[in-house]
């Protein structure tokens, strides 16, 4: 989203709050100063202006905030039917306060910077590799490309950097041994002043692997080091991280509520820093929010209808899938003995609105992140960073609610490795570990950050293809068999090749997660049976011969 774009809608929210606050007002003079015969509501006016104290700030407006937060504290100290004295002047305080606002129009916050575009999936990223060693140019010239590298090879330093700017790459790859004829080279690479936005990562393959040529990597800046034989899985994947070819998943927030104006103010501010948030404006639907949005953080505000969040809180913590989902209040409650009983129920911090735009994403994104990674560790195979078998099940049924909901298609894959065992007797187990690598990396990234790929057990994978069906499934995976075919891998100084073979099902052909996981597996089945190193498509159940 651009900031202009941000800037329009948050000042679309902040008309939206102008619009609405003389309704507002006139609910709060009805539950304080009633008709004759009839009794003032106190609860009303509670909860109206503790929205107001918490709104005005958000929106631009602090002497709302100001003025409803001392009403909203003369009306703690008084039972339900019984205004106090000192209210009237309370009241026309905010009163003044909003015709104000109402005069002043726009002082929405300004918008955030902007969050990074990442490059397309299927754009060849460009990398210099400078090396004297011909063979080794020629095999990471093919191999990284069919891990999306365009590489690009130079004898010495000096010729790369004659075509830096005009090729601007991502990443540099040096070999060398840091023997002194190389040392001028390698630190007039380091000096190079580069072309915006940023100086490409630099990665050193050598022979050697003492600490003296591993500190000279460290020194002239390398941020990554790899000895020979290079295992080519291991050198693409330190290039997805430092090139950002496979950037982390954005954190997910849950915002709980009651204010929609509120709740989509802090939804727009964080999207535009690159957080997906959900909102939630009444508990009740929290099993289902949970759920779907797979929060990695809870932003709740500490009074709802119904229920408060400190409730809320403990209700969650008692559920063990979301003990560990860090849980952040945002009140304008200023009280402190309150705000260390919302952080006894189990919140790991408070925010007092309003809560400026910068620290409310600093807050959020960080947190969100570190729970992120944590729950990464947690729910990936360590081996190959997917999924593992039990989160994958969890996927599938979530995608396939959402499927049904929209109606939209899903494709189910189920990958194995042709003659894997064979792999391990002929080359051993560490050669078994590098193809598998190989390949969770070919689908991180070939595939869209919006499907999913799991290891299902062993050499078996799985993946959910979002609104796919089951013959877009086959075309999109087909290049990848292909490529994955033609990948060499490296043992003792020989090369050798694996292929897969693949069984895909589709929704709404086969209605449930056991259905497609078993019309998958048997297309697989089939698939090995035609002659591996083939995809099959599972047919539709009524299209089965009857036993």
């Amino acid at each position: 989203m651009s900031k202009e774009a941000l800037a329009s809608r948050l000042a679309a929210l902040q008309r939206r709050f102008i619009d609405q606050l003389p309704e507002r007002m006139q609910r709060l003079r009805e539950a304080l100063c009633p008709p004759a015969g009839q009794e003032a509501c106190l609860s009303t006016a509670r909860a109206l202006t503790h929205g107001l104290s918490g709104s005005g700030g958000t929106f631009g407006f602090p002497e709302i905030s100001d003025a409803a937060r001392a009403l909203s504290n003369a009306l703690q100290r008084h039972d339900e039917h019984h205004p106090p004295e000192a209210v009237q002047p309370l009241l026309e305080a905010l009163q003044a306060a909003v015709s104000k606002a109402l005069r002043q129009g726009d002082t929405t916050p300004r918008p955030l910077v902007e969050r990074k575009a990442s490059a397309p999936a299927d754009a060849a990223l460009p990398v210099l590799l400078i090396s004297a060693d011909q063979a080794l140019a020629g095999e990471l010239r093919l191999k990284l490309g069919h891990f999306g590298y365009a590489v690009r090879a130079f004898d010495t330093v000096a010729a790369a950097l004659g075509h830096a700017g005009e090729d601007s790459p991502l990443a540099l790859i040096v070999d060398s041994d840091f023997t002194d004829d190389e040392k001028g080279g390698v630190q007039a690479l380091t000096e190079h002043p580069f072309p915006a936005p940023r100086k490409p990562p630099l990665v050193f393959i050598s022979a050697r692997d003492d600490f003296e040529a591993r500190l000279a990597g460290v020194r002239n800046g390398g941020q990554a080091y790899f000895t020979r034989p290079v295992e080519i899985p291991a050198l693409a994947a330190t290039l997805d991280t430092l090139t950002e070819r496979i950037p982390p998943m954005p954190p997910r927030v849950l915002i709980i509520e009651d204010d929609e104006n509120v709740s989509r103010f802090y939804a727009e501010t964080l999207d535009a820093s690159g957080v997906v948030p959900t909102c939630l404006t009444d508990p009740t639907r929290l099993a289902q929010a949970l759920s779907e949005s797979r929060p990695d953080l809870i932003l709740m505000d500490l009074y709802l209808p119904g229920c408060d969040g400190i409730e809320l809180a403990s209700l969650i913590r008692q559920q063990d899938a979301y003990v560990s989902i860090p849980i952040v209040f945002l009140s304008s409650e200023t009280a402190e003995e309150q705000q260390l009983l919302a952080l006894k129920s189990g919140a790991d911090d408070y925010l007092t609105k309003p809560v400026d735009p910068t620290r409310l994403v600093s807050v959020i994104c960080s947190r969100a992140r570190r729970a992120g990674v944590l729950r990464e560790h947690i729910d990936h195979d360590s081996l190959t960073g997917l999924l593992n078998h039990g989160r994958l099940e969890e996927r599938l049924e979530l995608e396939l609610l959402r499927s049904k909901r929209l109606g939209h298609p899903l494709a189910f894959a189920m990958i194995d490795l042709d003659h894997f065992k064979s792999v391990n007797d002929s080359h051993g187990h560490a050669a078994g570990d590098q193809v598998l690598r190989a390949l969770a990396r070919l689908l991180q990234s070939r595939l869209r950050r919006t499907d999913v790929a799991g290891r299902y057990g062993g050499e078996e994978f799985a993946l959910i293809l979002t609104d796919t069906d089951g013959a877009s499934a086959q075309r999109i995976l087909e290049p990848l068999r292909k490529e994955f075919a033609a990948l060499s891998h490296l043992a003792d100084g020989a090369s050798f090749h694996v292929s897969f073979s693949c069984g895909i099902a589709d929704f709404p052909t086969h209605p449930d997660a056991p259905s497609l996981a078993t019309a998958a597996d048997d297309a697989l089945y089939d698939a090995k049976e035609r002659g591996r190193n083939r995809i099959e498509l599972a047919p539709s159940p009524h299209a089965r011969p009857a036993a």
